[in-house]
């Protein structure tokens, strides 16, 4: 009876050490495969396009030891280079884009680079940095993809927003609707705004200044 208990009590704890085992290798492949996961979607977020099964094709090679054609430290220059050639690519349609609309029946570019078009001029006192007003906004990309927009009124302090569109409300009178171009600098710059807008974006604004609240 006793050897009977000892060999049950070995096999339970076998089978807790390999279900514990079992466990543990799982976690570490599951949190493996979040970051892989996470990497991926980041790349694809700033436009690097990739073959999703060749590069877990050529992971899996690499971890088990098989020879791949690209060292670590080739594959850091190679990254390197297609984010700048992306990023070169985003410059040169953002800028087109730019100055098409820069090109319409008037439209005026601002010495900072803003572009605005008068849609409807309002009256009244012009906003300043230290004024908050109340408006209505459609916010585009210039694919014409809707990022924001408020169809009901809200109120923002004008000096809390990015530089283009601070300064395009300062031109701005009360009652008057303006559409605002605003390039990356003067917007949210190279880094861009994570899973909504992409770094280095331009940004088409409508805007409706309702009133400046007192």
């Amino acid at each position: 009876m006793l050897r009977k208990t000892a060999s049950a009590v070995l096999a339970l704890a076998m089978a807790t050490a390999v279900a514990q085992s079992n466990a543990l290798n799982q976690a570490i492949a599951v949190l493996l495969g979040a970051n892989i996961q996470a990497s991926l979607l980041h790349l694809q977020d700033q436009g690097i396009n990739y073959d999703r099964s060749e590069v877990l094709n050529t992971l899996q090679a690499y971890l088990h030891g098989d020879s791949v054609d690209v060292t670590p430290q080739q594959a850091q220059v190679i990254l390197r280079d297609a984010f700048d050639a992306h990023d070169r690519e985003l410059a040169a349609a953002e800028t087109a884009f730019i100055d098409s609309i820069a090109a319409l029946p008037n439209a005026a570019r601002t010495p900072s680079g803003l572009v605005f078009i008068v849609l409807n001029p309002g009256q009244g006192d012009l906003p300043t940095e230290a004024d908050t007003v109340e408006l209505t906004y459609t916010a585009r990309l210039s694919s014409g993809e809707l990022f924001d927009e408020s169809t009901e009124p809200v109120q923002f302090p004008v000096e809390g927003l990015v530089p283009g569109f601070s300064e395009g409300l300062c031109l701005m009178q009360p009652g008057g609707s303006y559409r605002l171009v605003i390039p990356a600098e003067l917007g949210y710059g190279a880094q861009g705004v994570p899973g909504v807008i992409p770094g280095g974006a331009a940004l088409d604004f409508n805007v409706n200044l309702i009133r400046i609240v007192k």
